[in-house]
């Protein structure tokens, strides 16, 4: 479900995540800076589309809408039928997960360090620790996602408007990168002023894929 549209069912937390007081710094981040930067992507990903015309709803985008909309069901959410609001918010979602979504819970080695923190399986004789084969399995998952993968704010001057693209990616993808620029300023001014520690969704700390 798109990350700004979710339905907050708790009215407190909404007060927490914007509160009314002029210059009050939101208490509950991981919403109100999510959902910041989560529009921000997606003005991205509609710009992206809007422009590149009947591309964006071909045979091949239709079939990757339709096999993502598979997917997803039996889930809480199930993706709706195909419009072009519905594309935007499905590839917005993909750059949010695999973006500041990752960034925030994507910290495998914090699990797997020791054997006593989690894992995939535990023995009978000691259910505190996991077992060895477990852990290996752990340290071989933690080994091979932890390279880093390219900063989404980069120019990726070899990729993005290159190999005969049209130009207006290019000037899409610099207006995404310098929207990121402005809302990571904002995020470490707030990161300062805030009394508890929230250190994510700082988009100059995003990768661009998940490195599995």
């Amino acid at each position: 479900q798109p990350f700004t549209d979710r339905e907050i069912k708790n009215p407190k937390l909404k007060e927490l995540a914007y509160p009314e007081g002029e210059g009050e710094l939101s208490k509950f981040p991981y919403l109100s800076e999510g959902s910041e930067f989560y529009e921000i992507a997606r003005n991205m990903v509609r710009e992206w589309l809007d422009k590149a015309g009947d591309e964006a709803k071909d045979e091949y985008a239709l079939a990757f809408y339709e096999a993502m909309k598979q997917s997803s069901k039996g889930q809480v959410y199930e993706l709706p039928e195909y419009s072009h609001d519905n594309m935007v918010d499905l590839i917005s979602t993909v750059v949010f997960t695999v973006t500041a979504y990752h960034e925030l819970i994507g910290h495998v080695p914090d699990y797997t360090a020791f054997p006593d923190r989690a894992g995939l399986r535990i023995p009978k004789s000691d259910p505190t620790k996991v077992d060895v084969q477990a852990f290996i399995l752990g340290q071989v998952i933690t080994a091979t996602t932890s390279p880093p993968a390219p900063q989404l704010m980069s120019v990726f001057p070899n990729f993005i408007g290159a190999g005969g693209a049209p130009d207006w990616e290019r000037q899409v993808w610099t207006n995404f990168v310098a929207e990121m620029g402005y809302q990571a300023k904002k995020v470490q001014k707030d990161q300062r002023n805030r009394d508890f520690e929230f250190l994510y969704f700082d988009p100059t700390l995003f990768e661009c894929s998940v490195s599995v």
